[in-house]
């Protein structure tokens, strides 16, 4: 079959990107032809964009930003809602487009109908769906009733696309199976919606190889500014406010403060380095910074005041090894091989 995984972006080191390119590694052994489509491509050579799928796309941000606040950007509700279905007209004769050209059997879309953002795309992929009568695989990775920002509806528009397309419930049972990553979302989706769905959760492949240091990686430490014998705290996920990466700092100064300085002191580290005065603890940001300045300028003065040195390094990490602008980026996996403590503080992650 032909099946098209589809998300705002692919080929960055976020979680959905990452786990889409699971999905198409198992299907592909299965013999499958899989297509991908998104708003943007990332490192990847091969895809198809609809531009307008990107979340980050002027438009899309605007709309965004006046579904959960007060409405600032329109004159009223009306062109508010005029915006929406102009582009999600425009999004959806793309992806008729693109599934009769490429004879899609399945759509597999990611998150489109689940967080309560990209409305025109979520409309657009609907109608999509019910024009062209193709088989639907919807991934549902967070729901938007997860999320504290839903508490607030700008207006009625809002009130209806939320209740009519995260998830829409008018595709017939036998066009549509629904995918999510837990048992909480599974009995949620049936709560909220009385939608049935099959629970695939996200995994690795334990049999791969494991990730080790390479001839590629082996400058990692090097190329932030590490040495050997520094300890290398990694948080790898995106920079946002639902990681509560703020709750990471204040762990990575209590590891900093003089008690537990002079532990270290007297002990080898777990891999046999010695840690002494000229060691440095430093929290390094592998992810994408994708919060605004706010939330940015929290973190540095949170680092500030709890003694923490911090680096942000997203600009050379990225979905997979590649060259990029002329600069030698690494992959994710890459930043875990060099890393001596993991943080994962987020406080909203898939149910």
């Amino acid at each position: 079959m032909n099946i098209a995984l589809c998300h705002f972006r692919a080929g960055e080191p976020d979680g959905v990107s990452l786990e889409m390119e699971k999905w198409k590694l198992a299907l592909e052994k299965q013999e499958h032809h899989v297509h991908i489509l998104a708003g943007s491509l990332g490192v990847l050579s091969e895809g198809y964009i609809i531009p307008e799928l990107q979340y980050i796309h002027p438009i899309n941000l605007k709309i965004a930003k006046n579904a959960y606040a007060p409405l600032c950007d329109f004159n009223n509700e009306t062109t508010f809602r005029e915006t929406i279905f102009e582009l999600a007209e425009i999004i959806k004769l793309k992806l008729v487009k693109f599934i009769t050209k490429n004879k899609i059997d399945v759509l597999a879309p990611n998150n489109f109908w689940s967080i309560g953002g990209g409305f025109p795309a979520a409309i657009a992929i609907h109608d999509a769906v019910k024009e062209t009568g193709i088989k639907c695989i919807p991934h549902h990775h967070d729901f938007y009733w997860e999320s504290c920002r839903s508490t607030f509806r700008s207006c009625d528009t809002i009130i209806e696309l939320l209740d009519k397309y995260f998830p829409p419930t008018d595709i017939p049972q036998n066009q549509i199976k629904h995918v999510v990553i837990n048992k909480i979302s599974h009995r949620e989706l049936k709560q909220y919606k009385n939608l049935d769905s099959t629970v695939v959760p996200n995994v690795f492949d334990f049999e791969a190889p494991l990730w080790k240091i390479d001839d590629y990686n082996s400058d990692f430490r090097a190329a932030i500014g590490l040495k050997k014998n520094d300890i290398l705290v990694l948080q790898a996920t995106r920079i946002v406010t639902r990681k509560a990466i703020e709750m990471a700092i204040e762990f990575v100064g209590e590891l900093c403060t003089e008690p537990n300085l002079k532990t270290l002191y007297k002990h080898k580290l777990y891999n046999g380095q010695t840690f002494d005065k000229n060691s440095r603890i430093v929290y390094v940001l592998a992810g994408k910074q994708e919060a605004d300045e706010k939330y940015l300028n929290l973190l540095k003065q949170k680092a500030k005041s709890c003694n923490v040195e911090i680096s942000f390094i997203g600009d050379i990490v990225e979905h997979s090894r590649i060259v990029k602008n002329g600069k030698k980026c690494y992959s994710l996996w890459d930043t875990y091989v060099h890393a001596d403590i993991v943080t994962y503080t987020s406080i909203q992650e898939g149910g």
